[in-house]
């Protein structure tokens, strides 16, 4: 059997590859680092590297499998971006939730690879808004969260076909 596979660490894998976002090690201005979960909250871009923005993806929720869907499991995961002017970021977002949920898919995109993981559904669950700015701060902050379904079989890193 392979490595289990984590939806938010596949996201992260599937932004770096479709070059959104960087590696949050690498930090040069050319794109927003990506961070997942850390225990500091969503940073703030380093502006001594140049950067303008960062994407933190927080692993929000994890439904459990019901029982009429055992094979399924969803994860609700929060993208912030943090950004130097609040259109940055507004455009941020919107070029992750045209590869998420593009507007012309209706209940969401539907069996794609993301990463190594083979995404049955995902959508937006939650709306992109702002979030309130601290005094401290020197960027804005937006967040908009999806929920991105796959099944358990797919998660363990087992094949599809028997």
């Amino acid at each position: 059997m392979a490595d289990p596979l984590i939806a938010v660490e596949e996201l992260r894998a599937y932004l770096l590859a479709e070059g959104i976002g960087q590696d949050n090690n690498t930090r040069s201005g050319a794109l927003p680092s990506v961070w997942v979960g850390p225990r500091q909250g969503a940073p703030e871009p380093d502006v001594r590297a140049g950067e303008e923005a960062t994407i933190t993806l927080i692993d929000a929720q994890l439904r459990s499998p019901s029982s009429m869907e055992s094979w399924m499991e969803e994860a609700f995961i929060d993208v912030i971006v943090r950004a130097k002017n609040a259109g940055q970021a507004k455009l941020i977002h919107r070029t992750i939730r045209a590869r998420l949920h593009p507007d012309n898919a209706p209940g969401g995109r539907k069996q794609w690879m993301m990463g190594g993981l083979l995404v049955e559904n995902s959508m937006q669950w939650r709306g992109e808004q702002p979030l309130p700015q601290p005094a401290d701060s020197q960027s804005y902050g937006r967040v908009q969260g999806f929920c991105i379904t796959a099944r358990v079989k797919s998660l363990n890193g087992e094949p599809l076909t028997p």
